[in-house]
């Protein structure tokens, strides 16, 4: 997952919001199938509560994503650059972006 960084920490954190988010998809699907038609007022709680914690999980996924594929590993590639030019290291060629498919 986080390849070249070596990060330990990074992919078991990946792994467990990817765990948490399937759990919660399971709770909700069981509730979904088992609760009774008039479900009661703690389902209906229950319910909204794992949505909530879904909506942020998935939200932590995405952040996740974004920092691996997107505008965040451009920033600590400029990041790099600058601070090899800093310690005056000549400037390495500017990495071609890969096409999206």
């Amino acid at each position: 997952m986080s390849g070249e960084r070596g990060g330990r920490r990074a992919d078991l954190m990946l792994a467990g919001t990817f765990a948490s988010l399937a759990v919660i998809a399971a709770v909700l699907g069981a509730l979904a199938i088992f609760a009774p038609d008039g479900s009661s007022a703690l389902v209906n709680t229950l319910v909204g509560f794992l949505t909530g914690i879904g909506g942020m999980f998935a939200r932590n996924l995405g952040t996740a994503f974004d920092f691996e594929f997107g505008s965040s590993r451009s920033s600590r590639d400029k990041d790099e650059r600058l601070a090899g030019l800093a310690q005056g290291q000549p400037a390495p060629p500017p990495k071609r972006p890969r096409p999206r498919i």
